[in-house]
């Protein structure tokens, strides 16, 4: 396999097709990364700089250099390492402006005008060189209102509460960037529609296999407080029919989202309009508070063909007798990793445990 270097206008830099190792790995709720482990020549130094762009074979998404690292391996060999996210990332680059409120919207409608308004019909200074792909029309609805914030952020977050996915397709043809959304098939043992997708060690298609289920940050219910003071503050409750041990609260200080929006010409909430907005802040934040469960193993693909009979977002099925496990769930991550001529497909299935990161931006 060879790796295409592209410079910011997406022109041709250089085609590396020396490397010892590439990790790329697509994810459904945010932005893409990828690690490449190449040699050391003028060449490879060259042409691997920051802020140049790489495109693999069979890939409409292309990732970004954001660093790099040379070093001495163990047996004396110069090595270079390059890390990098993948071009959906620029949404990191922009913040939200202003009050973006909507009830009973759909959620993919939601998402494309967070991009529309703060990445493309923006000044000269703040457009960012990416178009809206077609509308896929799905019929998720919710409430959402959030006034300033991180694009890529909030995308993460409307994406987990509608399951949605989305992502920047670069069409090098055309030399254009798109931003879309799309969903994954339900390939589970629960459904007839489409082809059934199993992986078990049972089955001799999953191996090196490893799951997770957790409870430790789980939280069943929330205290959701919108504005006033004191006694005079609304607050509501969300999952209130948890009781005793099994109820877990957790407390959500709402008080930014506020009845009327200071955006000039907006026209305030009802009472029960108001309700659903701090409802779905409290859905939101559970949704940061789930019951993992994660199943993690490298994929032999002789049963099942990547890409055709699944793919990043789709809904399997995993089970092993051994254990006594069956758990029907979203291939959230999918790790592509090339060395030489060998492939593996390592995939992610269900929620993982938030990073450090994650718990951070969360506070």
């Amino acid at each position: 396999m060879e790796i295409t270097v592209l410079d910011k206008d997406l022109k041709l830099v250089d085609i590396i097709d020396n490397f010892d190792s590439l990790q790329w790995i697509r994810r459904y709720y945010k932005e893409g990364k990828f690690e490449l482990h190449c040699p050391v020549n003028f060449k490879n130094i060259n042409a691997l700089a920051k802020d140049n762009y790489i495109w693999k074979d069979n890939s409409n998404e292309i990732g970004i250099i954001e660093q790099r690292n040379l070093f001495i391996d163990t047996d004396g060999t110069e090595k270079i390492k390059i890390n990098g996210r993948f071009f959906t990332s620029i949404l990191d680059r922009r913040s939200m402006i202003g009050t973006e409120r909507y009830i009973n919207k759909e959620f993919e409608t939601i998402m494309r005008n967070l991009v529309y308004k703060n990445c493309i019909n923006v000044s000269a200074n703040r457009k960012l060189p990416i178009l809206l792909g077609d509308i896929n029309n799905f019929s998720i609805r919710g409430n959402y209102e959030k006034s300033y914030g991180e694009v890529l952020e909030e995308l993460s977050k409307l994406s987990e509460v509608s399951n949605i996915g989305f992502y920047i397709r670069t069409d090098l043809a055309n030399k254009k960037h798109y931003f879309e959304t799309y969903k994954g098939l339900d390939r589970s043992v629960n459904q007839q529609e489409n082809s059934h997708v199993v992986f078990s060690r049972d089955e001799d298609n999953l191996y090196e296999q490893e799951y997770e289920d957790s409870n430790k940050e789980l939280k069943t219910t929330a205290i959701v407080a919108g504005e006033g003071e004191g006694t005079a503050r609304t607050v509501i409750t969300v999952n209130n029919d948890f009781k005793g041990l099994e109820r877990r609260e957790l407390f959500v200080d709402a008080r930014d989202l506020q009845k009327e929006s200071q955006e000039e010409g907006s026209i305030p909430l009802t009472d029960e309009e108001y309700k659903e907005i701090l409802i779905q802040r409290g859905f939101e934040k559970l949704n940061e508070h789930k019951e993992i469960q994660a199943f993690e193993g490298k994929i032999n693909s002789d049963n099942y063909v990547y890409k055709k009979d699944y793919d990043l977002g789709d809904i399997v099925t995993v089970m092993d007798k051994a254990w006594n496990i069956v758990v029907n769930t979203r291939i959230t991550e999918i790790n592509e990793v090339y060395e030489g001529k060998d492939v593996e497909i390592v995939p992610v299935l269900g929620d993982t445990n938030p990073s450090i990161l994650d718990k951070l931006k969360r506070k």
